[in-house]
């Protein structure tokens, strides 16, 4: 029952933002506490993603208790939130060890699996938390994004009709569906699932994003253009988001727009060779020739670079 009420504490929390949180913490710090305060403390930091401190707030609720399951579960999202997926896979396993029923501890390990590209170890974990619970809707979800990034578009596709079924009110998994009908080129029914998202949470970035991408296949720039710039307002962090508003503007013929856009999506992630592949189409259409092929030259040594040639075509 403890367990329960934690989880459900974490859930709701993880919604709660602002500055009251952030001014207690310190405070909080500097006095003596019980195990369940430590993971209190940590689910707040968690929903403000400050990673870090809650990593730090878990690791103290687990030295007080490291036979708990649920501390590694905790400690598990937390490295997950920090991108350090190795160590949350290890976390998650150790949760499994110590509670072998626990349906998050097997759903976190898929999704450390799965970033990690370990993609069939990532299903087999998202399968064995539908096993132990066939409700967990949130594990099908996860399960249709694996078998999305294998490109296995229909298998995908009833994943996430099947957590829909299970929680109607799944943002995840209607934002999942409408990616992977846009995928299999059923753009109208792609189109429907991207608004359902969005209705469902009118904070989530990632709907609007990808309902930029289906407007945008369907040619209705103009609103896509309206649903990238959503997105960013949401989430300014989102370099693809730039990229693809970026392409927009360059099909409405505002370069200069374009340019801008696309340079936002390079300094937000460097890594993104395509970026300037795309800048230099527009550069070149502009006759700005030297600095087309500068371009070019970045695109190349940034694929080098980090290993995405692949993805650089002219």
């Amino acid at each position: 029952m403890q367990i329960s009420r934690a989880r459900s504490l974490r859930k709701s929390l993880r919604k709660q933002h602002g500055s009251e949180e952030e001014r207690m913490v310190e405070h909080q710090q500097s006095f003596p506490h019980s195990k369940e305060q430590w993971l209190t403390e940590g689910t707040r930091l968690f929903a403000l993603k400050q990673y870090e401190k809650a990593l730090v707030a878990d690791e103290q609720a687990s030295q007080l208790d490291p036979t708990d399951a649920l501390v590694h579960e905790y400690k598990g999202h937390a490295l997950s939130g920090l991108k350090r997926y190795e160590e949350a896979l290890a976390a998650y396993e150790q949760a499994s060890q110590l509670d072998p029923t626990s349906v998050v501890a097997s759903t976190g390990k898929g999704n450390a699996l799965a970033e990690l590209q370990r993609y069939a170890e990532a299903l087999a974990a998202y399968e064995q938390a539908s096993q132990l619970d066939p409700t967990y809707a949130l594990a099908y979800a996860n399960k249709g994004s694996t078998l999305s990034r294998l490109k296995r578009h229909e298998e995908a596709l009833a994943a996430y009709e099947q957590a829909i079924q299970l929680d109607p009110m799944s943002v995840v998994a209607s934002t999942g569906k409408g990616y992977t009908l846009s995928k299999l080129k059923r753009y109208e029914e792609a189109l429907a699932a991207d608004e359902r998202a969005s209705q469902l949470d009118p904070t989530y970035a990632l709907a609007y994003a990808n309902k930029g991408n289906t407007l945008s296949r369907l040619q209705r720039y103009a609103e896509a253009l309206a649903a990238y710039e959503q997105a960013i307002q949401l989430d300014p962090t989102d370099a693809l988001a730039y990229a693809n508003k970026g392409l927009v503007l360059s099909g409405l013929k505002r370069y200069a727009e374009a340019l801008t856009a696309y340079e936002q999506a390079s300094q937000l992630d460097p890594t993104y060779a395509r970026v300037y592949v795309y800048k230099a189409r527009v550069l070149f259409r502009l006759r700005r020739y030297k600095e087309a092929l500068g371009a070019v030259k970045q695109a190349y040594r940034q694929a080098n670079q980090f290993g995405t040639l692949t993805d650089v075509n002219f």
